[in-house]
């Protein structure tokens, strides 16, 4: 399966909502997220595995976010800008 790799497309926009959808029938995709920005344009995640919201908001820096639960989970995509330089990088590049 090819990756749509525009997640960097969503950098800097501000998320005035996210909906979680499932379906209602037994094909994929199974999960949606969408993220919803205050310009009227949304951004969707899919997935074949439930999808939950968790918790609260929590301060974690890039790197952490990418240690946490390194031992149990790998990152396969990242869309993210560095906030002091404003570089981007995305997809498989590291950073």
């Amino acid at each position: 399966k090819k990756m749509k790799d525009k997640a960097y497309e969503i950098l800097g926009k501000t998320i005035s909502g996210v909906i979680i959808k499932e379906t209602q029938r037994n094909s994929p995709p199974y999960h949606q997220l969408f993220l919803m920005f205050d310009d009227h344009t949304s951004y969707e995640f899919y997935s074949d595995a439930t999808i939950y919201p968790t918790g609260g908001v929590d301060k974690m820096s890039f790197r952490e976010v990418y240690r946490y639960m390194g031992e149990q989970m790998k990152t396969v995509f990242h869309a993210v800008q560095d906030p002091d330089s404003g570089k981007v990088a995305y997809g498989t590049d590291s950073l």
